[in-house]
């Protein structure tokens, strides 16, 4: 179990207490930690609360909403021209959305239909790593690469889908950690996700392509 205590009264951080980006620091129960320390309990959390409802987190709100907070910070959105062409693209094809929709949980959702609970997110490179040569026998041990939690023989479905192209085992990426535990956590919460890597998005040169891909 953890526990952070919920104390208002902590003293601001130091200057020296910062990291050589100077990013934001807060102090959280005695601690002064980082924003990225900070998302990733916020992860944690979310996580905990989804797999294992009844033994919630022992802190209380004011700690929860710091670390939402520092998450939404680090996650601040970024629009990049290959959302803006995805998101052109969904116009197009008659798929009416929003864009850079933060559901409560805090996770931001690059175009989405928040009523419908289905949304497109588009991952560029750094939501990558290329796959090596042994990668299929290491991960058909760990369980293979679809951990959605979609599967017949889970434990624990979630009841949606998160689609990415680049789960198939003849791309030669496959979606970092932190794409997954995000595809993961939306999955559990209803979200139906379709995942528009770059590498696959860049070869269509047409509009014509575009739409028929989405």
């Amino acid at each position: 179990a953890c526990c952070v205590d919920d104390d208002d009264d902590d003293e601001p951080a130091s200057s020296s207490s910062r990291g050589k980006n100077d990013n934001k620091t807060t102090p959280v129960g005695g601690l002064v930690l980082s924003d990225e320390q900070l998302s990733q309990l916020h992860l944690v959390a979310v996580h905990c609360d989804l797999e294992w409802p009844g033994r919630p987190f022992a802190w209380g709100t004011s700690v929860a909403q710091r670390l939402r907070a520092a998450y939404h910070r680090k996650e601040a959105p970024t629009p990049s021209r290959f959302q803006r062409d995805v998101a052109a693209a969904l116009t197009r094809v008659g798929w009416a959305h929003e864009t850079e929709h933060v559901t409560p949980e805090g996770f931001a959702l690059d175009m989405a239909q928040p009523a419908a609970r289905r949304a497109v997110e588009v991952d560029g490179p750094t939501h990558f790593l290329r796959r090596l040569p042994d990668d299929d026998v290491v991960l058909e041990r760990l369980g293979g690469l679809d951990d959605s939690a979609s599967s017949s023989d889970s434990p624990s479905r979630c009841g949606a889908t998160s689609v990415s192209p680049s789960r198939s085992s003849s791309s030669p990426y496959v979606a970092n950690g932190g794409t997954r535990l995000k595809s993961r956590l939306l999955c559990r919460l209803g979200w139906e996700v379709l995942h528009v890597p770059v590498f696959e998005w860049d070869r269509l040169k047409k509009k014509a392509h575009q739409d028929a891909y989405l």
